[in-house]
């Protein structure tokens, strides 16, 4: 990974809503390992899947609350669907920034 990059990007939209970009689990099958992470640690249980040949969104439902994540070309990423998910994703992401802190 480019030592420049951030291995997670938390963007607040300013209407609720957060997005959470993560760069240091990329590709295809970083989608199913951030699953995979988002299962054990929250307990997360997927309720809507697509997966496209090039592009996956998967509705997954964590303490109640719904957040989508997807792969697409600009790689991984986890968003909140209300604002009333907002501080579930956010949370998320502070706890991905500090485990991959060091790739």
């Amino acid at each position: 990974m480019n030592a420049h990059r951030k291995p997670v990007v938390i963007l607040e939209r300013g209407n609720g809503i957060v997005d959470v970009d993560v760069p240091a689990v990329s590709g295809w099958d970083g989608f199913d390992k951030l699953f995979l992470f988002l299962k054990n640690e929250y307990q997360a249980r997927a309720i809507n899947t697509i997966d496209g040949p090039d592009a996956r969104k998967w509705v997954i439902e964590i303490e109640g609350h719904s957040i989508k994540i997807c792969h697409d070309d600009y790689g991984n990423s986890i968003h909140s669907l209300a604002e009333e998910s907002a501080d579930l994703v956010r949370r998320i992401g502070l706890d991905l920034e500090k485990r991959l802190a060091n790739c």
